[in-house]
């Protein structure tokens, strides 16, 4: 149903006047986070300027795993920061995450406006999970590659959902589209997950697409060529070097099915998820680790500092109080997610371009369990929320359209339900702060 011309300006002003306090506080926060703070902070700054200053890339230290991209771009950042004599440098690559997390928030505004046009409360709805989303500002803030890498792999999908929606099978749009998601490897090996999404929803658009298969077919040759060349570099120099081109780092020898435990895979962590949602409290346990370090900082990176003691009483309220807060959203998004997947299984040859939103999700819980699984630590390192960041986007999208639909189909109650939508995501803000001294 269209909305109002007077509705849509509305709900449009909403949508950006949300994005400017968030832009706000992620810049805020950027330049009064400690950057040694972040995820694997040291070793991140350590690639930067040995990549910049030196022209090197690391040989099986620290970060060597993962591609140059974002490193190149924070090493000029930290020489920009020096010139400029700022006591923290690195400073400069923190604001471009910032921005990074900003720019996504603007591509996820025109990735629904695309798909759901007119339907402003959904809009607003997924502009407002994804800002209140802890795991969005926390990485924004920190010196690491996942927010460049989040806005890649978005802009990579408004550009398939762009191709989809209006038919636009010239060439230089598919080259377009093969650029970004071939730069997008070039940051995170988690972008594979959205190349993979995107040649198959474009697969299915040529299935079902008799009149435009032999168009849709050259686009995706094009994007295939085109994101399979662009890293092509980085992954020959892995291979000729490491057991892998994606990881390559030593793993376990037994099969992969059977290095961890099945609770692993079906433990809840409760009541512990919402009593004591921090480290080490189910540290074998994924679904409890990736709820409570997207809603909250299992890993105490944001509120806290992991050591011999636990969080303070204060802290630990503010983990508790978001791990209750997260739940409501993220069955929202959940119940809008399966609808999706339900609607894609049942009719793949309608709205094809809604495909990426539910299919985005599904594919990085595959690859965040399978890399949890082939690598285990004991602490849960390798299920931290942040390694699925490129995904909430596509989240935000599956909460927008969920609630939307509670909206339209509760019309009496819908402005009880706006009220405590809005009451919830209030309440939310205090946490997306950085504190400059944990």
């Amino acid at each position: 149903m269209q909305a109002p011309d007077s509705r849509r300006n509305t709900g449009r002003v909403v949508a950006y006047c949300v994005i400017a306090a968030a832009a706000v506080i992620a810049v805020r926060n950027a330049t009064v986070y400690p950057a040694i703070a972040g995820y694997d902070a040291q070793e991140a700054i350590d690639y930067a300027e040995g990549l910049v200053r030196d022209g090197r890339l690391p040989e099986a230290t620290g970060s060597y795993y993962t591609p140059p991209g974002f490193f190149a771009v924070g090493g000029v950042g930290i020489e920009l920061g020096e010139r400029l004599e700022l006591d923290h440098p690195e400073r400069v690559g923190q604001v471009v995450n910032a921005l990074a997390a900003v720019g996504t928030m603007l591509l996820l505004l025109a990735l629904v406006r695309l798909l759901w046009p007119g339907r402003e409360v959904l809009h607003i709805a997924a502009i407002v999970f994804f800002a209140v989303c802890p795991v969005v500002m926390k990485s924004a803030a920190m010196f690491h590659p996942e927010p460049l890498s989040m806005l890649l792999s978005t802009a990579a999908v408004v550009l398939a959902a762009r191709i989809l929606v209006r038919s636009d099978y010239r060439l230089r749009v598919a080259l377009a589209l093969g650029v970004t998601l071939g730069l997008a490897q070039l940051v995170r090996a988690w972008t594979l997950w959205t190349v993979g999404v995107v040649v198959l929803v474009l697969v299915v658009a040529a299935v079902t697409r008799p009149r435009d298969r032999g168009s849709l077919l050259r686009v995706v040759a094009a994007v295939a060529v085109v994101a399979i060349l662009v890293p092509s570099p980085w992954y020959a120099h892995q291979l000729s070097r490491y057991d892998s081109a994606l990881f390559g780092q030593p793993h376990p020898e037994e099969p992969v099915w059977s290095r961890r435990p099945l609770g692993f895979f079906v433990g809840s962590g409760l009541p512990e998820v919402m009593t004591e949602p921090y480290r080490p409290s189910f540290s074998r346990q994924f679904l409890p680790i990736a709820y409570t370090e997207t809603w909250g900082d299992y890993f105490g990176v944001w509120r806290w500092i992991p050591g011999g003691d636990p969080p303070s009483d204060s802290v630990r309220r503010q983990l508790q109080r978001m791990a209750i807060l997260g739940l409501p959203f993220t069955l929202v998004a959940v119940a809008g997610w399966l609808a999706l997947l339900a609607l894609a299984l049942r009719r793949p040859g309608r709205f094809a371009e809604r495909q990426l939103v539910a299919l985005l999700p599904l594919a990085a819980l595959a690859g965040a369990v399978y890399f949890g699984t082939a690598y285990p630590t004991p602490d849960g390192d390798t299920v931290k929320g942040s390694f699925m960041l490129t995904a909430v986007p596509a989240w935000a999208a599956c909460f927008g359209f969920a609630f939307d639909g509670l909206v339209w189909r509760f019309r009496r109650l819908s402005p009880v339900l706006l009220t405590v939508f809005a009451v919830l995501a209030l309440f939310c803000v205090p946490f997306l702060f950085a504190v400059a001294e944990r």
